[in-house]
């Protein structure tokens, strides 16, 4: 069981890492290729960096063990 749960509790955390990593880059592309959005790759990921902090992030992979 011990096994397991360390396994857990090292894959989760850098699965969540993963899954904001996706998504920042999803938003960029969807930015990019919309004609209704029009916002250039650099200029999303300069203000992904204005709005986005480490807390915010660190806050999102604490939560992994919290809650399950």
């Amino acid at each position: 069981m011990l096994p397991r749960v360390v396994a857990i509790a090292v894959a989760l955390p850098m699965l969540v890492v993963f899954a904001i990593l996706v998504g920042w880059l999803g938003g960029a592309v969807v930015a990019e290729t919309n004609s209704h959005i029009e916002i250039p790759f650099q200029a999303f990921w300069a203000n992904l960096r204005d709005v986005v902090e480490l807390k915010d992030v660190a806050n999102g992979v604490f939560k992994v063990f919290a809650l399950r």
